[in-house]
């Protein structure tokens, strides 16, 4: 167990210090707009995505404990698919005002966390790629199941 607390805070710390290294970048289309005016139009988006992986987390949590013993897809489910919740909810919420209020909302998450865009979309793309997948087959072996019994 103290080996797990002890590679976690490591593991954190090195995180922590590569994202010192890979700041935001320099400018964007949306530098006519301050970081004030840009968080009111973002922040609630931000949050938002943020109780939706939590809270899908949880929920995912609770259902892959009560549904017998984990697989492979299960666990995708429960750890990658609240990334392709979140990033689904900024899709519905940006992009009916066009692909500019998408790239506005990440310029703002961008400098919010201070880590280049890039880098991000780098480990939530893939994470919400495999929650994607699994959500599909976790469903697809229910379905069977459901009609098998019925």
């Amino acid at each position: 167990m103290i080996d797990d607390i002890l590679s976690g805070l490591l593991g954190g710390y090195l995180a922590d210090r590569l994202a010192r290294q890979v700041r935001p970048k320099r400018t964007s289309d949306f530098d006519h707009m301050s970081i004030d005016e840009l968080g009111l139009r973002n922040n609630w988006i931000d949050v938002a995505g943020t109780l939706i992986g939590v809270g899908s987390f949880c929920l995912m949590f609770l259902l892959l404990v009560n549904l017998g013993p984990p697989d492979v897809c299960r666990l995708g489910l429960v750890f990658c698919f609240p990334a392709t919740l979140q990033l689904l909810f900024v899709c519905i919420v940006t992009l009916p005002k066009g692909t500019g209020r998408l790239r506005e909302f990440w310029r703002f998450h961008e400098l919010k966390h201070r880590i280049r865009l890039a880098l991000l979309l780098s480990m939530y793309i893939p994470l919400a790629a495999i929650g994607a997948i699994s959500a599909f087959k976790v469903f697809l072996n229910a379905a069977k199941v459901f009609f098998n019994a019925a």
